[in-house]
């Protein structure tokens, strides 16, 4: 017990050491803070990072002098000094999050940089800050509420489980790297996203991460014995009980035999690792289009299935930078490389004349086509979540009127697809969901009734991005959706990483970066619907109002007592 409280006593002093920290120290800390909580995200997964990371960030918010004058008692009065303390923090903490975790993005701008270099800086700076927004506010309102030490990490849970929410689904919505993927990995723990979704998750990450040292060196009177003992309590129940109860359920789950695959269907990925500068030299087209066909003939012939199985050919987002659909030899070409019962689903650009315009505009889609064995285009998803500044850019026609223009060139940006369009029938499979690029990453899909898909289907081209940690994560969250919804997914990345996971998350087979290769499986099955499946992000929502009325039940009576 001595050894406790000595390691009590030191904490107690790094607290106090941080909670003294003013302006431009205050803000360094928690930049550091921040960028370091990056590191629990793929392809690191150093979550315990988070252990050191997320008590700062409580930290720097806390009343000292109140604490002094007041004790522990819980006060949800919202002091102005806190509150901006609170923002400027959370605001800084944001910032080194995002621009450590969404680094990678910069990449882009240099794929032309003859044109875009100079926007480097701006975008690498811009998003993160603008993403930091969320995190300033959460902290702001979390900032405003004092009292014991487990009491204030609940609130934290809250405000951060809150804040990631909104910054997922408000505006244009960018759910990456939301904090609950820190509690993903290993695969056991990633079970519990079938539960509780990402943003359940997120709100326990919070609660396992941050009490032991903020409960440990948030005690008014470190040496009290009865205190020490009523604070090891709180962090077992809050930070060791919710992981043993998540690793016993993932345990068990993987443990539930799936169904047997479908082997009558046979799915090929094609990964062609092509340069993303090649897709814009017009004189490459044809030949990034002859290694898809190429690479296809050479996975087809390797199958040892029978005639009457079905072969399904994956090709990745953008697999044609080109208006495929319109070309004869095209389809020439793709009727000559499939056999009987082989279809395509291939990422291409496409283009339509808009019904509403007077002049006829041309509308351009990026689009996921499926061809037949006759190279006939029998199905189309048009992407719907357009990427901002990528794909199209705000006020499209004021900023292309003064020079601006997305990093696609697409003079007049892409146009959004229709969400409801993106579960449809795959010849040979059933329904399947077709997410085009950073569609993966949002949750809580709603599907038609009566209609359960069998495949969530991921087209992308992160060869945007390099070698850089954004494929890994991207990857990586694409997986948890496949548990989330006990569904298996299927992704086809230009440049890895491709990969086919069944519904619990499991590799079946996967296609490095910059590997050029043609994967394949068998179909795997769907597993049962799991509870997040059914019920989506009001589990999560459930979970944030009982923890809610909980921390004001139990703020309320510990006023009572002290009064």
């Amino acid at each position: 017990m001595r050894a406790v409280i000595q390691l009590q006593n030191l904490i107690g002093y790094a607290r106090k050491s941080v909670t003294a920290a003013q302006g431009w120290q205050a803000a360094l800390l928690a930049l550091i803070a921040g960028g370091l909580s990056a590191l629990a995200f793929a392809p690191f997964f150093l979550s315990p990072t988070l252990l050191v990371t997320l008590p700062v960030l409580i930290w720097l918010t806390d009343d000292a002098a109140t604490r002094e004058s007041d004790g522990d008692r819980p006060r949800f009065a919202f002091d102005r000094v806190l509150v901006r303390r609170g923002a400027w923090c959370g605001w800084w903490y944001g910032f080194g999050i995002h621009i450590a975790g969404l680094y990678w993005i910069g990449n882009s701008f240099l794929v032309q940089a003859d044109a875009f270099a100079w926007l480097l800086p701006f975008a690498m700076v811009i998003l993160p800050a603008g993403l930091a927004v969320f995190h300033a506010a959460a902290i702001a309102v979390f900032a405003g509420v004092q009292g014991p030490p487990i009491f204030r990490v609940i609130a934290l849970a809250l405000a951060l489980g809150a804040s990631e929410w909104l910054r997922g689904n408000i505006f244009t919505g960018f759910p990456w790297n939301v904090l609950g993927y820190a509690l993903t990995q290993p695969i056991e723990l990633m079970q519990f996203a079938g539960v509780v979704g990402i943003y359940g998750l997120t709100i326990i990450t919070v609660l396992v991460f941050a009490a032991p040292l903020a409960v440990l060196g948030g005690a008014a009177i470190p040496s009290e014995d009865k205190r020490l003992k009523s604070d090891i309590v709180s962090i077992f129940v809050s930070s060791i009980v919710p992981v043993l109860l998540m690793w016993i359920t993932g345990t068990w789950m993987l443990n539930q035999p799936l169904p047997a695959d479908d082997n009558g269907t046979r799915l090929l990925v094609v990964q062609p690792s092509i340069a993303q500068r090649d897709k814009f030299d017009r004189n490459k087209w044809n030949s990034i289009f002859e290694a898809h066909i190429a690479l296809t003939a050479k996975g087809l012939v390797k199958q040892a299935s029978g005639a009457s199985a079905t072969n399904i050919v994956f090709w990745p987002e953008a697999a044609m930078p080109f208006l495929a659909i319109r070309s004869p030899n095209v389809s020439a070409r793709i009727a000559d490389v499939l056999p009987e019962n082989t279809y395509l689903v291939a990422g291409l650009l496409r283009a339509e004349q808009s019904q509403n315009s007077a002049n006829a505009l041309l509308r351009v889609f990026n689009s996921a086509v499926v061809f037949d064995a006759g190279g006939k285009a029998i199905s189309i998803y048009d992407k719907f979540h357009l990427v901002p500044f990528g794909e199209y850019l705000p006020f499209q026609e004021t900023l292309e009127a003064v020079g601006l223009e997305q990093l696609t060139r697409q003079r007049g940006g892409f146009t959004s697809g229709t969400a409801s369009a993106r579960q449809r029938e795959l010849p040979g499979l059933g329904q399947a969901v077709f997410l085009i690029c950073y569609e993966v990453i949002f949750p809580d899909y709603s599907f038609e009734v009566g209609k359960r898909p069998k495949l969530l289907l991921n087209l992308t081209n992160d060869a945007w991005f390099g070698e850089s940690t954004g494929p890994y994560q991207h990857f990586h969250q694409s997986r948890v959706r496949a548990v989330e919804q006990g569904l298996p997914l299927l992704r086809a990345a230009n440049n890895g990483i491709s990969g086919i996971v069944d519904a619990q998350g499991r590799l079946r087979s996967v296609s490095p970066i910059n590997a050029v290769e043609v994967i394949s499986s068998s179909l795997p099955r769907p597993g049962p619907a799991t509870i997040y499946s059914l019920f989506g992000d009001r589990v999560a929502a459930a979970m944030f109002i009982i923890l809610l009325l909980s921390t004001i039940i139990i703020g309320c009576r510990c006023r009572m007592l002290t009064d």
